[in-house]
């Protein structure tokens, strides 16, 4: 009957574990650029195009572009390319003067983790007039000659210093919600899958009744520690969000809940 009940209890402990949401290995990276990480151009771009490995959700991303001297660059507001849902473009409106720029930006999937780095690019001195002025449209384009763009990141990108998804706090903020999930099913299955099943066998009532409050004791440890990590993790989410935002202003948790997928994920 021990040995069963061993059984039935991993067998709960698995089934709680292949419930967890999958996370490693998930978080979003970029994948190219245009202008891109090291690139000299001769053309004033009049768009950035930054390709994810992952959908970005524009209510949790942005884009700066700086000057040597650390002035922002003003952008028109981000949007999704038209062609893919990994593209995100800022529209330059002004005619960029030659020199190095920085190109800084911060991004979360649908899984909520915030990533974010910086590149650079140069402006050369002989630079030809941008043509066209910089609207939205489905695909940016600027004449020849073009900028390059890069499969790979070379090792000019880097990640800039904030707290994101791969900050210690983030990551034990998130494996206690994992940990109290864990506990909370885990007590759950026991309840049913092994008590129920041991029911049925020769034990006297009081060894039935003190296994079921031990594991709605439990049951609700668990529940309690994964509301504290709940709330936990929507602020260190919001955090991670306003540490590298162009705007940490504009970054409410109203827009942050209300305006994502992670958000709307959140309040179920």
């Amino acid at each position: 009957m021990r040995a069963r009940r061993r059984h039935l209890s991993m067998l709960g402990a698995l089934c709680a574990l292949l419930l967890l949401p999958t996370y490693a290995h998930a978080h979003g990276h970029l994948v190219r650029a245009r202008p891109g990480p090291g690139d000299t151009i001769r053309v004033a771009p009049r768009t950035l195009r930054l390709q994810f490995s992952e959908a970005p959700e524009l209510a949790m991303s942005s884009i700066r572009l700086v000057d040597v001297q650390g002035r922002d660059i003003r952008l028109l507001p981000l949007r999704i390319d038209a062609d893919s849902a990994r593209v995100l473009i800022a529209d330059i409106p002004e005619l960029l003067a030659p020199g190095r720029y920085t190109v800084r930006w911060q991004m979360a999937g649908r899984d909520g983790h915030p990533m974010h780095g910086q590149y650079d690019f140069v402006l050369a001195a002989d630079t030809a007039r941008a043509v066209g002025p910089a609207v939205p449209s489905p695909i940016a384009t600027t004449p020849a000659p073009a900028p390059i763009v890069r499969d790979s990141l070379p090792a000019q990108t880097h990640l800039a210093e904030g707290f994101d998804s791969e900050s210690s706090t983030y990551v034990i903020v998130r494996w206690v919600h994992f940990i109290g999930l864990l506990v909370v099913i885990g007590g759950v299955a026991f309840y049913w899958l092994v008590l129920g099943r041991v029911h049925q066998a020769d034990l006297t009532d009081s060894v039935m009744q003190e296994s079921a409050v031990r594991a709605r004791s439990v049951a609700l440890m668990g529940a309690f520690l994964l509301a504290v990590a709940t709330i936990a993790r929507l602020f260190a989410q919001w955090a991670a969000l306003r540490a590298n935002a162009d705007d940490p202003a504009a970054m409410s948790l109203h827009v942050m809940v209300l305006g994502s997928g992670w958000g709307h994920a959140w309040l179920l």
